[in-house]
């Protein structure tokens, strides 16, 4: 498998998943395998909004902290991108805030 999704926090019992379509708000912070940071919303204190179900985003529960780690055929594979070298694996490490 190209990704590998690891749960550090479980989410909130109480609150209920968001579906396709639910405006979420997440802190993201998106590292090399080494832990060097590239970059994060964490930095301009705003969280990152995006819709559900645009693109491979998943829904998960409020407050829910997780890291993806992305292998390099996955992410942005032998192509250097920004501060990101090629043939890199990348890891996102996500917040789930709030969502609508």
């Amino acid at each position: 498998m190209g990704v590998e999704k690891v749960i550090i926090v479980e989410g909130d019992e109480d609150y209920d998943c968001p579906t396709t379509g639910s405006i979420v708000n997440v802190h993201y912070t998106l590292m090399l395998e080494n832990g060097q940071v590239v970059e994060s919303s964490l930095n301009s204190k705003r969280p990152f909004q995006f819709t559900v179900g645009e693109g491979s985003y998943q829904p998960t529960q409020k407050q829910y902290i997780l890291i993806f780690s992305i292998i390099v055929d996955y992410g942005y594979g032998n192509k250097r991108v920004g501060s990101i070298p090629a043939n890199s694996i990348l890891k996102f490490e996500i917040e789930l805030i709030d969502f609508i």
